[in-house]
Protein backbone atom coordinates (compact mmCIF):
# COMPACT_ATOMS: atom_id res chain seq x y z
CA UNK A 1 0.00 0.00 0.00
CA UNK A 2 1.33 3.43 -0.93
CA UNK A 3 1.27 6.10 1.79
CA UNK A 4 0.78 9.80 1.11
CA UNK A 5 3.69 11.69 2.63
CA UNK A 6 1.92 14.96 1.76
CA UNK A 7 -0.96 14.19 4.11
CA UNK A 8 -3.17 16.96 5.48
CA UNK A 9 -2.26 17.32 9.16
CA UNK A 10 -5.72 18.64 10.06
CA UNK A 11 -7.37 15.67 8.34
CA UNK A 12 -5.11 13.27 10.24
CA UNK A 13 -5.93 15.04 13.50
CA UNK A 14 -9.62 14.65 12.71
CA UNK A 15 -9.22 10.91 12.14
CA UNK A 16 -7.23 10.53 15.35
CA UNK A 17 -9.96 12.41 17.24
CA UNK A 18 -12.78 10.37 15.74
CA UNK A 19 -10.92 7.14 16.42
CA UNK A 20 -10.13 8.25 19.96
CA UNK A 21 -13.82 8.71 20.73
CA UNK A 22 -14.21 4.93 20.53
CA UNK A 23 -11.99 4.38 23.57
CA UNK A 24 -12.42 5.27 27.22
CA UNK A 25 -10.06 7.84 28.69
CA UNK A 26 -6.97 6.26 30.14
CA UNK A 27 -6.97 3.10 28.05
CA UNK A 28 -3.75 2.17 26.22
CA UNK A 29 -5.48 2.98 22.91
CA UNK A 30 -6.55 6.41 24.16
CA UNK A 31 -3.03 7.11 25.35
CA UNK A 32 -1.44 6.01 22.07
CA UNK A 33 -3.77 8.19 20.01
CA UNK A 34 -3.11 11.20 22.24
CA UNK A 35 0.64 10.66 21.97
CA UNK A 36 0.41 10.43 18.16
CA UNK A 37 -1.72 13.59 17.97
CA UNK A 38 0.56 15.64 20.21
CA UNK A 39 3.67 14.40 18.40
CA UNK A 40 2.22 15.46 15.05
CA UNK A 41 1.22 18.87 16.42
CA UNK A 42 4.66 19.30 17.96
CA UNK A 43 6.35 18.60 14.64
CA UNK A 44 4.09 21.05 12.82
CA UNK A 45 4.28 23.81 15.45
CA UNK A 46 8.08 23.61 15.57
CA UNK A 47 8.47 23.97 11.81
CA UNK A 48 9.70 20.41 11.32
CA UNK A 49 6.88 19.09 9.15
CA UNK A 50 9.03 18.99 6.00
CA UNK A 51 11.68 16.98 7.86
CA UNK A 52 8.97 14.64 9.13
CA UNK A 53 7.55 14.20 5.64
CA UNK A 54 11.04 13.27 4.40
CA UNK A 55 11.40 10.74 7.22
CA UNK A 56 7.91 9.41 6.44
CA UNK A 57 8.83 8.91 2.76
CA UNK A 58 12.02 7.08 3.70
CA UNK A 59 10.28 4.98 6.34
CA UNK A 60 7.53 3.78 4.03
CA UNK A 61 9.70 3.83 0.93
CA UNK A 62 11.49 0.64 1.82
CA UNK A 63 14.04 1.71 4.43
CA UNK A 64 12.01 -0.10 7.07
CA UNK A 65 9.75 -3.08 6.97
CA UNK A 66 6.84 -4.34 8.97
CA UNK A 67 7.60 -7.26 11.23
CA UNK A 68 5.00 -9.39 12.99
CA UNK A 69 5.32 -11.84 15.80
CA UNK A 70 2.94 -13.59 18.11
CA UNK A 71 1.29 -16.80 19.03
CA UNK A 72 -2.29 -17.69 19.69
CA UNK A 73 -4.51 -14.64 20.06
CA UNK A 74 -1.64 -12.24 20.68
CA UNK A 75 0.10 -10.49 17.82
CA UNK A 76 2.66 -7.75 18.14
CA UNK A 77 3.43 -5.54 15.16
CA UNK A 78 6.38 -3.19 14.95
CA UNK A 79 8.64 -1.59 12.40
CA UNK A 80 12.18 -2.86 12.04
CA UNK A 81 15.16 -1.08 10.55
CA UNK A 82 17.20 -2.94 7.91
CA UNK A 83 20.05 -3.22 10.43
CA UNK A 84 17.80 -4.94 12.96
CA UNK A 85 16.32 -7.23 10.32
CA UNK A 86 19.79 -8.29 9.19
CA UNK A 87 20.92 -9.05 12.73
CA UNK A 88 23.58 -6.32 12.86
CA UNK A 89 21.62 -4.38 15.47
CA UNK A 90 23.29 -4.50 18.89
CA UNK A 91 22.62 -2.74 22.19
CA UNK A 92 20.17 -0.27 20.69
CA UNK A 93 22.43 0.86 17.86
CA UNK A 94 23.13 -0.34 14.38
CA UNK A 95 26.55 -1.91 14.08
CA UNK A 96 28.98 -0.29 11.68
Amino acid sequence: MAYNSNFDVDAVMGVLGTTGERFQDGTPEDEALRIAAVALLYVRENGQLDDYRDCFRKFFGGSRRLARAGTGGTRVIWFVSPERASGSFHAGRAAG
